[in-house]
């Protein structure tokens, strides 16, 4: 069933409990905000509860529009295969939702998996309402279908916009509620702050001192290698700018460790901050630098100025689309990229040459204008490579796009 445009709003008081699904925890919180201001508008005495992972919960409850939450246990991965509800973290999650007897249930994410959906089921509200399934999940497995009746209304990807920030929005006005301004924000945590500033204070800073942060990924093996290269010419331009690693792993990630880039301050808190802390320490740092992933979001919450590393010639589900967002691509159109990249046999983002991350840093550092912009090479780094397709790109309109020559070998 196709959830219409405008469904009728609900008698007031008739929609008691309300259960949000937000798989991905934080960052996935920060694009749900829209659906939050409008579920809060739509109905005020309404108790809504966040389903996010156990080690985000802190961050998530802290909305607030948020009453409550649940925790999805660290080991609550689903396989897609039958009997999967047998799995003993997978049953503790159902049995943690089905008491509370919600009367609305939603899966605000345009990527579902299994571990969602059986989620919704559990809920066992009159309307559970997500995003129709664009394929189906997998040869020998429960259908499209299948999974997509555990809903009882969804919204067509077809009319959704390609941004995830907008996919969000969509999903509001779909249901016929205000997602409120056009934003992405999220409360600041106090006692994250004192304890973020007091372990950069620890490092014997001065108080000019500023922070570059890099985002490393949980795995190496499509990405980008040559930090040390990339980023020395910025560190070196100014001795007060220490370095802050971050993310959730990705120890292999960095071919040269960040000491040996000349920098003595250099803080590894990969793995070592909760969610509420990674969010304000980004918003201590000048400039963060990444390949595309939900860290973006977090970025863009904070008003961050950051660089994006996007491989395949082509933005993913974590389009850098904020005015703080600068992004960069290696200058060829990778048409086998998708299914390379997952065969792990093309190393996409390893084709960005060292100086154009230098570059997008650059540009980032020195302001933000109203749009994110778009290095865009005017030719390859070597004969015969053409310049940087930008159909395969978002509205090449939505970007400033900043010229970037490579340096003649």
């Amino acid at each position: 069933m196709t959830l219409p445009k405008s469904p009728s709003p609900h008698p007031e008081g008739s929609i008691q409990k309300i259960l949000v699904v937000l798989n991905l925890g934080l960052p996935e919180a920060i694009l749900a905000g829209c659906l939050l201001h409008g579920l809060r508008v739509r109905h005020p005495h309404a108790k809504i509860t966040a389903l996010a992972p156990a080690s985000q919960l802190g961050a998530v409850k802290s909305h607030p529009a948020i009453d409550g939450v649940i925790a999805i246990p660290e080991n609550a991965e689903m396989a897609l295969a039958i009997p999967i509800w047998e799995e003993t973290a997978v049953r503790q999650l159902i049995n943690s939702i089905r008491p509370e007897k919600f009367d609305l249930a939603l899966a605000p994410s345009p990527t579902r998996n299994a571990l969602v959906d059986m989620a919704i089921l559990a809920s066992d509200a009159p309307e559970r309402i997500g995003w129709k399934t664009a394929v189906n999940r997998g040869e020998d497995e429960i259908d499209a279908n299948g999974w997509d009746s555990f809903y009882t209304h969804l919204v067509d990807l077809l009319d959704a916009p390609h941004a995830e920030p907008d996919r969000y929005r969509h999903f509001v006005l779909a249901l016929g509620m205000d997602p409120g301004e056009d934003r992405l924000s999220w409360p600041v945590c106090k006692e994250a702050c004192r304890s973020t500033a007091k372990r950069l204070g620890a490092t014997g800073g001065s108080k000019t001192s500023t922070w570059l942060a890099l985002w490393c990924g949980p795995g190496d093996s499509t990405g980008f290698h040559a930090w040390g290269e990339a980023l020395r010419p910025i560190l070196h331009a100014d001795p007060n700018m220490g370095m802050i690693l971050l993310g959730s792993g990705g120890r292999g990630a960095l071919a040269e460790d960040a000491t040996s880039w000349g920098k003595s301050r250099c803080l590894d808190l990969r793995g070592s901050l909760a969610a509420s802390e990674v969010l304000e320490m980004l918003s201590l740092c000048r400039v963060v630098v990444g390949e595309e992933g939900p860290w973006v979001s977090l970025c863009t919450a904070r008003q961050v100025p950051h660089v994006v590393l996007v491989g395949g010639g082509a933005f993913g589900r974590y389009a850098p689309v904020s005015p703080w967002a600068t992004a960069v691509c290696h200058p060829l159109t990778c048409y086998f990229c998708d299914w390379a990249c997952d065969q792990g046999g093309h190393h996409c983002l390893g084709r960005i040459p060292p100086e154009a991350v230098t570059e997008g840093v650059r540009h980032a550092l020195a302001s933000s204008g109203t749009k994110p912009r778009l290095l865009v090479s005017l030719a390859g780094p070597g004969l015969g490579i053409p310049p940087l397709d930008l159909e395969p790109l978002l509205d090449p309109d939505a970007y400033e796009q900043v010229l970037w020559q490579p340096a003649k070998s």
